[in-house]
C-alpha cells in the first residue's frame, strides 16, 4: 500500500504534521501540484510563482539529502493528477495540510468524489496556535 502526501502551502519539513503522519506509515508518494486553474488566479503574481519554484527546490533537495526522496512536481490539474495516482497506484492514505484561507473548498469537494469508492482515507492536519488537530475525515 501507498500512502500519498500531498504538499500545498506547506513547502516545508519541520513542524510539517502532514509529513509526519505520512512517513510513519508505508511508502509514501510526495506530491506538489501547480494547478492551472489556481496559477492563473488574479492574486497570484510572478513573484509569488517564484517564491513557490525557489521553495519547491529547496524543498526538493532536502527531501533528497535527508531522506533519499524524490518530490513528483505535476503540471496539471489536481483531480487529474489523483485520478492517475489512484489508477497507478494502490493508495491507503492521502495527508495533506489544511489551507487556512479554506473552510472546505470546492477543490477538497471535488477530491472527495474522485476518491469516492477507493476506500481511500484522507487526514487533513489542522494547526491551531501551536495545537495540533487531527482529523480523519472524507471532508
Amino acid at each position: 500500500m501507498t500512502n500519498i502526501l500531498w504538499f500545498r502551502n506547506d513547502l516545508r519539513l519541520h513542524d510539517n504534521e502532514a509529513f509526519s503522519q505520512a512517513i510513519d506509515n508505508d511508502s509514501v508518494l510526495l506530491v506538489y501540484i501547480y494547478d492551472r486553474k489556481l496559477t492563473k488566479r488574479d492574486t497570484v503574481s510572478s513573484f509569488h510563482l517564484k517564491f513557490i519554484e525557489e521553495s519547491l527546490d529547496d524543498l526538493s533537495d532536502e527531501l533528497k539529502e535527508k531522506f533519499g526522496a524524490t518530490l513528483n512536481i505535476y503540471h496539471s490539474d489536481t483531480l487529474d493528477v489523483f485520478r492517475d495516482l489512484l489508477s497507478r497506484y494502490q493508495v491507503k492514505n492521502i495527508f495533506s495540510n489544511r489551507i487556512f484561507k479554506e473552510k472546505l473548498s470546492q477543490e477538497i469537494d471535488n477530491l472527495y468524489d474522485v476518491i469516492l469508492g477507493n476506500y481511500v482515507k484522507v487526514f487533513v492536519l489542522l494547526y491551531s496556535r501551536h495545537v495540533v488537530c487531527i482529523n480523519n475525515c472524507l471532508f
